[in-house]
């Protein structure tokens, strides 16, 4: 088919599906000038995806208490070429935590919980690894990354800890700075803050969330487990650009942190949760969290305390489960999304009564671009060069990168030995919070194995080595130092896996 002739069918087929869809349901009508918007925004997001190598994505828009759009873009399957639609499932990501911050907040509607009783108070064994922490974190500390305690990531992912054993190894996660001194992401909060629901109600966080918000947003297709989201037979599969490719990547079970981001829901359900939202914790007259306890989650109760990335996007603080940003002296309530071939956007202006839902396969910049873009249109600003300016700020990173990696090979001191033989840095080695690193010898080389994950381990300097990436032998992960006890045999190794900390993580050997 010519491109003109394309283009007609595809305005045909457009106007028979907004028709047919304000048939059904007249919250679609949307009116002239917002129909620009969006004709304007197709060709921009498809330029983009192309751009960024992004097989698939979907947009929802609500404004004053309706959907005004929605649609899919590009390919859930690119191999087989099905298309994306508004009721495609995507993973959520992060996006996951305002859910859980809400399930909380109705706990707290019903007196079962307080945001500011420690929760040492809730469950007597609950132990952080600074004593006067212990006694005062509250639910609100945890909610909004005040601990002290950094991400401590490489502790959940892919790891098979269930949410009781990770509550149980918060006693050896050392923190890098004094409680409430400032901002620190941190998912394994939300995971302990998902269990500590289960504790009080007795229901699983899954259940609690479905029963409470799934249900009542008509949020029928929504899950929590890519183990349920591919029993449906309209889910996106993730993606990765490796080189100049796209691939198809596994999806990153997240179950264990369920809490701090396993949801999976679709762009026409995930406007009806911002519709709730932007109604102050009610939708279509049923308050499912009351409105003094919806805004305790869009309350500033800590600012993020990062460099200004854009000026534009300041001040920058942290709710319960929400960011909460100033977009060009407009007050944005936003929360991004991150998981293994996934990204998404969440947004609304409260005042403006206006909410921004975009979910995308492959992790890139996408889903803000398109956001910032639609905000600067509705708000009626001159545009910002958000593609430039993600850019720059992508080649900064890229430059940082390349900087390490230099700095690597300059420290790299040739033609060392390690003062053993192989055989001796093989065995089991333990941390009472990560668990077992185990080395093994094959041929000539040795062999880690972390969690689930198996990588080479291969020489650097002395009894310096490196892990490194099992499918691109070039990329060093970390370093592993490797030493000795007083009669010289191997008994520790020690890496440096969370680097908000001075101190590398210590793993002493076994045999």
């Amino acid at each position: 088919m010519k491109k003109g002739g394309y283009q007609i069918m595809k305005k045909i087929l457009f106007t028979i599906l907004m028709l047919s869809l304000m048939l059904v349901n007249p919250v679609y009508a949307i009116n002239d000038k917002q129909n620009n918007v969006f004709d304007e925004m197709d060709s921009y997001i498809k330029e983009n995806m192309d751009d960024l190598k992004v097989p698939g994505l979907a947009l929802a828009v609500v404004k004053d208490g309706k959907i005004i759009f929605e649609k899919g873009y590009g390919y859930r399957d690119a191999e087989k070429k099905l298309p994306v639609t508004p009721e495609t499932l995507f993973a959520i990501g992060s996006t996951t935590k305002a859910f859980t911050s809400t399930a909380l907040g109705i706990l707290v509607d019903e007196n079962k919980l307080n945001w500011n009783t420690p929760i040492k108070d809730y469950i007597s064994s609950f132990k952080l690894y600074n004593p006067y922490t212990t006694i005062h974190a509250t639910l609100i500390d945890l909610l909004s990354h005040r601990t002290g305690v950094p991400g401590h990531d490489i502790l959940w992912y892919k790891s098979p800890l269930s949410r009781k054993q990770m509550f149980d190894k918060l006693q050896y996660l050392q923190p890098s700075l004094d409680f409430r001194e400032a901002f620190q992401y941190n998912n394994i909060m939300y995971a302990i803050s998902g269990y500590l629901l289960e504790e009080i109600t007795g229901n699983t966080w899954e259940k609690f969330v479905k029963e409470r918000i799934f249900i009542p947003l008509e949020m029928k297709n929504s899950n929590f487990s890519v183990k349920d989201m591919e029993k449906s037979d309209n889910y996106s599969y993730a993606y990765e650009k490796k080189d100049s490719k796209i691939e198809k990547i596994p999806f990153a079970n997240i179950d264990n942190v369920g809490p701090a981001g396993s949801i999976n829901s679709n762009v026409h359900e995930m406007a009806n949760w911002l519709i709730m939202n932007i109604n102050k914790g009610t939708y279509k007259d049923k308050q499912i969290i009351s409105e003094k306890n919806f805004f305790e989650l869009v309350t500033p109760h800590m600012a993020i305390n990062k460099l200004v990335d854009f000026e534009e996007i300041y001040p920058k603080n942290y709710g319960l489960g929400w960011g909460i940003l100033t977009y060009r002296g407009h007050l944005l309530i936003t929360h991004d999304g991150e998981i293994d071939g996934f990204h998404s956007t969440v947004s609304f202006l409260p005042f403006e009564k206006l909410g921004i839902v975009i979910l995308s396969s492959n992790k890139t910049c996408i889903t803000n671009l398109i956001s910032f873009k639609l905000l600067d249109k509705f708000l009626g600003l001159n545009e910002i060069d958000w593609k430039n300016r993600f850019k720059q700020q992508k080649e900064k990173e890229q430059e940082q990168i390349n900087k390490n990696k230099e700095e690597s090979k300059k420290n790299h001191i040739l033609n060392t030995v390690p003062s053993h033989a192989l055989e001796a840095y093989v065995g089991e080695y333990i941390n009472p919070a990560y668990g077992s690193f185990i080395v093994s010898k094959k041929g000539n080389s040795l062999i880690g194995k972390f969690a689930s994950e198996t990588f080479p381990i291969r020489h650097y300097h002395y009894d310096i080595f490196e892990a490194v990436d099992s499918e691109n032998q070039d990329l060093p992960v970390t370093k592993i130092k490797f030493d000795t006890d007083i009669n010289g045999k191997i008994s520790q190794l020690s890496m440096h896996l969370v680097p908000e900390l001075k101190d590398d993580i210590v793993f002493k050997k076994t045999n």
